[in-house]
């Protein structure tokens, strides 16, 4: 039995939240695209410092943005990492900010994607 890994985002339901307001869609988008590496930075800072309150608070921003676009599997790792932090712990943080990483390179690809989609039509 072969795993299907779940897709990035909720294409659908994002969009389903801007009809008839698609240029908001896609600024919604570039903005989280722009702050993106801020956000991934905050998170990284966070786990080599093993600072557990800066990691929680900086996970649960992440986690915030990212249930914007229904970006289930990333909003489940920063969560994870939440948690982690909530614990005043940092403990496995960093082999869970490397699943996320990539978890959020996905998003990334998947929404530009979108909006290159968005350009072409």
């Amino acid at each position: 039995m072969s795993y299907v890994k779940p897709l990035p985002f909720d294409r659908l339901t994002f969009m389903a939240n801007f009809q008839g307001m698609e240029d908001l869609a896609e600024e919604t988008i570039k903005s989280f695209l722009s702050t993106l590496p801020s956000l991934i930075s905050a998170i990284d800072e966070a786990v080599r410092s093993a600072n557990a309150a800066k990691l929680e608070l900086a996970a649960h921003t992440l986690k915030g943005v990212v249930s914007n676009f229904y970006a289930e599997p990333s909003r489940l790792l920063a969560q994870e990492i939440e948690q982690i932090g909530h614990a005043r712990s940092t403990a496995n943080a960093d082999k869970v900010f490397l699943e996320l990483k990539t978890e959020l390179e996905r998003l990334h690809s998947a929404l530009e994607s979108l909006l290159n989609e968005r350009t072409a039509a």
